[in-house]
């Protein structure tokens, strides 16, 4: 059951949620508004929870099992939140819970189901901006690389600005030998989306593409400001300076990458 308010909740929406849900334990209602604040405060172990409590309270309710399929989405159990995901399509089934079943598919390596997923969602809602981008994946993924264009570049159509949209578009230009274009959309999405380390990782590739050097170190170089612990930032520092042909510079760029791959894994060093 969800636990009272704790006194080292320096946060007055969250008590009140908690005391709340405590006065009224068996309000499934109460229980879900408490997951939803602690998921949003990326307390997923207290928000899983919370929605576990509330699907048992209303086990005919989607909602519930859509937060619990969330919770567990965050916390990596892609399996069990497939089934919550599951569980809360077959209780009301739309778009943005195909897609998030989708998702728990595509972590589980199950690319047809995904695929499956993903349709259903574009069934519910044509113009379902996630839709088309995780399908864009699928396609890319498969290689199919007109199929996954076509379908990234639509999401682009419905929302000029979303990064994520942007960034697989500039990825496929990039596998398809347009550099020159996918500079110009890969630029507009570091635009939207600064600190996206995935971003700034393939607009410095293409710049690179077109021999533009030192503008791509130096998106390297803020990636690493992003996160400097990402192994693929030095991997792309490696690759650049083996192009520019100052081998000791890639080394160095190499065994960092190695380095932080090792200690991610817990391997001795």
């Amino acid at each position: 059951m969800t636990s009272a308010a704790s006194p080292l909740d320096d946060d007055p929406p969250l008590a009140e949620a908690r005391q709340a849900a405590a006065a009224r334990p068996d309000d499934p209602r109460l229980h879900y508004r408490l997951g939803e604040l602690l998921d949003a405060r990326s307390r997923f172990e207290e928000g899983l929870a919370s929605f576990q409590r509330a699907a048992e309270l209303a086990p005919q309710v989607a909602a519930p099992q859509f937060g619990l399929g969330g919770a567990l989405y965050r916390l990596e159990r892609w399996a069990e939140a497939a089934e919550a995901f599951g569980r809360a399509y077959a209780l009301g089934p739309d778009a943005a819970t195909a897609n998030n079943l989708g998702n728990c598919r595509v972590q589980a390596g199950q690319w047809d189901s995904a695929a499956a997923s993903f349709a259903d969602a574009l069934g519910h809602d044509p113009n379902f901006v996630p839709g088309h981008v995780n399908l864009g994946r699928i396609h890319l993924h498969r290689g199919d690389l007109d199929k996954a264009e076509a379908s990234v570049r639509r999401a682009v159509e419905l929302a000029p600005g979303r990064p994520t949209a942007l960034r697989l578009l500039g990825t496929i230009l990039r596998k398809t030998d347009r550099a020159a274009e996918a500079v110009e959309i890969l630029e507009h999405a570091v635009s939207a989306d600064p600190t996206s380390v995935d971003g700034l990782l393939e607009y410095g590739a293409a710049l690179a593409d077109v021999e533009r050097y030192a503008d791509a170190a130096s998106h390297f170089v803020r990636a690493t400001q992003v996160d400097p612990n990402d192994p693929r930032v030095f991997d792309h520092l490696a690759e650049l300076n083996r192009r520019r042909g100052q081998m000791l510079e890639a080394q160095f760029c190499f065994a960092k990458a190695e380095e932080l791959r090792r200690l991610q894994s817990g391997e001795p060093l």
